[in-house]
């Protein structure tokens, strides 16, 4: 048996160790220049099946974002030192195009691949990950200008995006059903946020989330992890189950623990 588990653990070393390996030598040098937009600025949003970048494809906050994230984290973590760079100019670009170019508070949902406005939504899921990506970026240098981004978008999650039933809204304008899937990254930003400035109001505001978890998201009968709700945080009949956001939230409430 602990024969047969070493060779288990050594396919799993294994297979982590080539992934890795994929990121820093393809990954992360692909998305950087042919991902990149050298003439507009900002990331693409997707490649064609030939690997070229599809340049008429809208760029949407949430790729921008999460991009931005994925350079400053591999710069954190020393896989790739060129990601602090890139990260910072993507952070400019975000900045610069996306935030209230309609002056309107908050980023817009997606732009014009010239940098115009695409959808002028707020959508709180990929505010969360503009929150995630500028923790991330502060964490790498402690620009206080960074620390002002964050806490304005706190400020503008509060005032426009806060629901009196807990959590928050979907986006501006509201829709319906009200989804985990928001609360959910707004946790994880919560905690990169703690990780990176060590300011203790995060972790609070991460407990609220953990106490959203346990009192509406989580059905401790069946032990699992509702999607859709009502207004309320009823859930919306058929309970619909994502297999992938129960890993998130393990993985989630475990950096939460700490």
């Amino acid at each position: 048996m602990a024969e047969a588990e070493s060779v288990t653990a050594d396919g799993a070393a294994d297979v982590v160790a080539r992934l890795k390996r994929r990121i820093i030598d393809q990954a992360l040098p692909l998305w950087s220049t042919t991902g990149w937009d050298g003439t507009a600025g900002g990331f693409v949003d997707r490649l064609h099946a030939d690997g070229s970048p599809d340049r008429a494809a809208p760029r949407r906050l949430l790729v921008q974002a999460r991009q931005i994230y994925c350079y400053a984290k591999a710069a954190q973590m020393g896989w790739y030192p060129e990601g602090r760079a890139i990260a910072l100019k993507g952070l400019d670009y975000l900045l610069a195009k996306a935030k209230a170019p309609d002056g309107r508070p908050g980023f817009v949902f997606s732009l014009t691949p010239e940098g115009g406005v695409h959808e002028p939504l707020r959508d709180t899921y990929g505010h969360a990950f503009v929150l995630l990506a500028l923790a991330t970026v502060y964490g790498l240098d402690q620009d206080a200008q960074i620390r002002a981004e964050i806490d304005a978008l706190l400020s503008f999650l509060d005032t426009e995006l806060r629901s009196p039933h807990g959590g928050f809204q979907e986006g501006l304008p509201p829709s319906m059903p009200r989804r985990q899937n928001p609360q959910m990254h707004l946790f994880e930003a919560m905690i990169a946020c703690f990780d990176a400035t060590h300011d203790l109001s995060f972790q609070n505001r991460a407990g609220d989330f953990f106490a959203l978890f346990l009192a509406s998201l989580y059905d401790k009968q069946t032990r699992t992890l509702s999607e859709y709700f009502e207004e309320d945080w009823s859930r919306i009949p058929p309970v619909s189950v994502e297999p992938g956001h129960l890993a998130e939230w393990v993985w989630l409430l475990k950096g939460f623990e700490r």
